[in-house]
C-alpha cells in the first residue's frame, strides 16, 4: 500500500487505473492488447478477483479470435480453466482444459503448454477424482521449462510446488519433499530467500513432514517460518504502512 496526499493508493487502485490506461492506449493494436489483457488477468488473479479476471480473459480470447491468434486464444482458454477452477466450476473447467489441449495438439506452442498443464495440474490437485494427471502434466512442463533454459522465475518455481502437492495427494510424501526442497533451492539462488513465496512453500514441506509423522523436523521447520515471516519482505511492508 502506499498513499498520496491523505488518501491511501491500494495495489487494487494502482491496477484498476493502470488497466484503464493500457487498454486504452493499445486498442488500435489487437496482438499487443491480447498479451496486456492476459497479463492483466493474472494480477488480478493474485488479488482473488475472478469476475475482472474473467472479463479481461474473455475478451483476450474474442480478440485472439478475431486477429487468428492462436497461441494467445489457447493461453487465454487455460487461464480461463484456472479462473473456473477458482470458483468451483469443475465440470466446466474440465470440458475446457480438454478442448484447449486438443487445440494445442494442432498448434503447439512449448510455453502456452506450460500454462495449460499447469492450469491441468491445479484442477487435478484440487478436484481431481483419481489424481494422477498432475504428477506427468509437472513433469512435462518442467521439461519444457529446463529445455528452454527458463529455470529463474516464479513460474517456474510454481511448477515446483504444484508438484510436490500433486506427489502429496498421491501419497508420495518423500518424493513431494524433494520437490518442496527444489523449489526453496531456486527462490534462494535468485534472492527470494526471504520473500512470503519462500515461506509458503517452506510452510507446506513441513506439513508435508507431519503427514509421514516426523513431528520434531516439522516443529523446527515450523518455527524457521515463524522466523522469516518476521524478516520477510511483507512482513515488512505491512510494518512501514502501519507506521507511514
Amino acid at each position: 500500500m502506499s498513499q498520496i496526499g491523505d488518501k491511501p493508493i491500494t495495489m487494487r487502485d494502482i491496477l484498476d487505473r493502470s488497466r484503464a490506461v493500457l487498454e486504452r492506449e493499445y486498442s488500435g493494436d489487437p496482438h499487443l492488447l491480447t498479451s496486456i489483457l492476459l497479463q492483466l488477468s493474472a494480477r488480478y488473479a493474485d488479488l482473488g478477483d475472478s469476475r475482472i479476471r474473467g472479463a479481461l480473459l474473455m475478451r483476450a480470447d474474442s480478440l485472439a479470435v478475431a486477429t487468428g491468434d492462436r497461441g494467445h486464444l489457447i493461453e487465454a482458454r487455460c487461464d480461463m480453466v484456472d479462473n473456473l477452477r477458482s470458483e468451483g466450476r469443475y465440470d466446466e473447467a474440465q470440458k475446457m482444459i480438454d478442448s484447449a489441449q486438443s487445440m494445442l495438439r494442432a498448434t503447439p506452442n512449448p510455453r502456452v503448454e506450460v500454462t495449460c498443464l499447469q492450469s491441468l495440474a491445479d484442477l487435478e490437485n484440487e478436484a481431481g477424482p483419481k489424481h494422477d494427471r498432475g504428477v506427468p502434466a509437472m513433469s512435462r512442463a518442467l521439461f519444457i521449462r529446463d529445455s528452454l533454459g527458463e529455470t529463474r522465475d516464479m513460474t517456474y518455481v510454481g511448477l515446483f510446488s504444484t508438484l510436490a502437492d500433486a506427489l502429496d495427494q498421491q501419497g508420495n510424501h518423500r518424493e513431494a519433499l524433494a520437490t518442496y526442497d527444489s523449489a526453496m533451492a531456486v527462490l534462494d539462488r535468485t534472492g527470494r530467500g526471504e520473500t512470503m513465496t519462500r515461506v509458503i512453500v517452506q510452510h507446506d514441506h513441513a506439513v508435508t513432514l507431519l503427514d509421514l509423522g516426523e513431528t520434531a523436523a516439522a516443529e523446527k521447520s515450523l518455527h524457521d517460518v515463524l522466523w522469516r515471516i518476521a524478516r520477510s519482505d511483507l512482513f515488512r511492508a505491512g510494518r512501514l504502512c502501519h507506521h507511514g
